[in-house]
């Protein structure tokens, strides 16, 4: 029986703890920032993708929230308001990579194509959609990324914005309206270990077209002032 009991107490303890490390996390993500890093040069294994898809570098970056530590290459497209990031990230003793796709549209409306469900993890304000899917090539997750702008333009009235903001701009104010979003959810530390455990699992390998399908999020044209959000601003001097 005391066996029993302790299995209880520590599975009760889990949900705790998560909520506990990503209250600390979002505080943490406030106040993150990029740096840019003495590597000056694309990595390698992807410079040929980046060219055949018109993607120019633009440059490595590193960012620290608290014991992790990511390193960011990042490009932007030359004839859309689209980055591609490739993301290492370390913590602890692991390390891991993730690319983004991220494309900017006009009214602060913003679309993410990422290769791992992590970029799920939080919630973002009405008009930002977020799409992630496992073991892609980068030419499928390109694909997808595409085909959902398209989407989000024909479909959600969408329109890409003239892009006149650096990735750095683009990037830390994206982080820091993301965590001001989070933290205006009443009772949010509360909701985390939901977020964890089911929110970033229940939207992966589903595009931004099967989220909509399925009532999950609505387009651009379908968002009202009583949706209760505004969503987040590109201003650089914000």
């Amino acid at each position: 029986m005391e066996a029993v009991l302790t299995i209880i107490a520590l599975a009760a303890l889990v949900p705790i703890a998560i909520a506990m490390t990503l209250f600390v996390q979002v505080r943490l993500m406030a106040k993150a920032a990029l740096t840019p890093s003495p590597d000056t040069d694309a990595p390698e294994h992807l410079r040929q993708w980046a060219k055949d898809n018109d993607f120019d570098f633009v440059g490595n970056f590193n960012m620290k929230i608290g014991s992790m530590h990511a390193f960011i290459s990042a490009w932007r497209h030359s004839q859309r308001p689209t980055f591609f990031c490739q993301y290492l990230v370390r913590s602890a003793k692991t390390l891991n990579t993730a690319f983004d796709m991220v494309t900017l549209f006009d009214s602060d409306v913003m679309l993410t194509t990422a290769s791992k469900s992590d970029g799920q993890l939080f919630p973002m304000p009405a008009g930002c959609y977020c799409q992630s899917f496992s073991n892609t090539s980068l030419d499928d997750q390109w694909c997808r990324h595409v085909e959902m702008e398209n989407f989000l333009i024909d479909e959600g009235g969408a329109r890409l914005v003239q892009l006149d903001v650096t990735f750095e701009d683009s990037f830390t104010n994206t982080i820091r309206k993301q965590t001001q979003y989070i933290r205006s959810i009443p009772l949010w530390p509360c909701r985390a270990p939901y977020w964890f455990f089911v929110r970033k699992n229940l939207t992966h390998n589903k595009s931004i077209r099967l989220q909509h399908q399925k009532g999950m999020i609505k387009l651009p044209n379908e968002l009202a002032p009583r949706d209760g959000v505004t969503p987040f601003s590109y201003d650089k001097h914000s």
